[in-house]
């Protein structure tokens, strides 16, 4: 091998291995506003209404300046119509970090745009409200209860391939618990008719994740 293709191989693998190590970083990296993350943050979940049509934007990871440049940095035709109702996390000046679970679109949106739900759910909700079964796209969590301990049954899968599951029991503490079962952590927060995970990625095979935003079915 060429000291050029060496060195050209080796910044690749270098690159590659940031990239992963910036991704399985807990919560979202400073600026950064992705669908793929928008669950690993879970801190400041809220929802909000969509006063006026507003555009999905990109983070400064994908394009220098944004979201700041507006309409420029928009996620192609990808938007948020009056009226909706979205979840959102993390906030810098003037944008809020959103996503919308029917379609897992998700980026920065203008904070101007939307409105705090006034009575937001809960932060202790019921045993009844945490059981049924959770679904995002073919990813399951199925909780029951018994007196106080819920009880839980999760599957996933990558391109239907590798798998994935957990099975385990935990006391909720207010609006969220964490499940542990064989290496495999899987913290949760429940906001209403919304579920977010997140995993640790020792879950399953291979690029198998229970990160997600679900709801009940």
């Amino acid at each position: 091998m060429t000291t050029f293709a060496a060195g050209f191989f080796t910044g690749v693998l270098l690159s590659l291995a940031a990239q992963t190590a910036l991704a399985s970083e807990p919560g979202n990296p400073p600026g950064w506003c992705r669908n793929g993350l928008f669950a690993t943050d879970q801190d400041n979940l809220r929802l909000v209404h969509v006063v006026r049509r507003t555009a999905f934007l990109e983070d400064s990871g994908v394009k220098k300046g944004c979201p700041q440049a507006g309409q420029s940095c928009a996620w192609g035709n990808s938007s948020a119509a009056s009226s909706e109702e979205l979840l959102v996390n993390s906030e810098i000046p003037g944008f809020v970090c959103a996503y919308r679970q029917k379609d897992g679109d998700g980026g920065w949106i203008a904070k101007s745009d939307v409105v705090i739900e006034p009575q937001q759910p809960t932060p202790r909700p019921s045993l009844n409200a945490w059981t049924g079964r959770w679904t995002d796209s073919d990813d399951r969590i199925d909780i029951a209860h018994w007196h106080q301990v819920l009880m839980f049954d999760g599957h996933a899968s990558w391109a239907r391939q590798n798998f994935g599951s957990f099975r385990g029991t935990a006391l909720p503490n207010g609006a969220t618990t964490e499940i542990e079962d064989s290496g495999c952590k899987v913290s949760m927060r429940l906001l209403g008719r919304y579920l977010v995970v997140n995993d640790n990625a020792e879950c399953g095979g291979m690029n198998v994740r229970f990160t997600g935003v679900y709801t009940r079915r």
